[in-house]
């Protein structure tokens, strides 16, 4: 997966769709160094909102990396990473009611025990 997404075939929101059927996340994406703070937030909402309505932890280790933008090559030395790109993002950040100072009350999905 992460060979597919340094090579541009997949979006971030290819990566957070598998995490709802595999049980990690987004781990260690690299993101624009000039990613705005809204932006990150609104990644990180929807890895929570996804986490609490499938009632399982994902992680979100996002690292923004100084200096490249989307589509950028990231040098990374380190055995265990593979090599990639900068994973580019729509802008919009948060908007609408999740801008707004109030709470939203999320309940994990609860399939129906009687259905087999």
């Amino acid at each position: 997966v992460a060979s597919w997404a340094g090579e541009g075939h997949l979006s971030l929101s290819d990566l957070l769709s598998y995490a709802a059927v595999c049980g990690a996340g987004l781990d260690v994406i690299p993101l624009p160094g000039d990613i705005e703070q809204d932006t990150l937030a609104g990644v990180l909402l929807d890895v929570a909102g996804l986490s609490v309505r499938l009632d399982k932890p994902l992680i979100a280790r996002l690292m923004p990396m100084p200096s490249l933008a989307g589509g950028d090559p990231v040098g990374i030395e380190f055995p265990w990473f593979v090599k990639g790109r900068v994973m580019p993002l729509s802008s919009g950040g948060i908007r609408g009611i999740l801008k707004q100072p109030s709470r939203i009350h999320m309940r994990s999905y609860q399939a129906n025990k009687d259905s087999k």
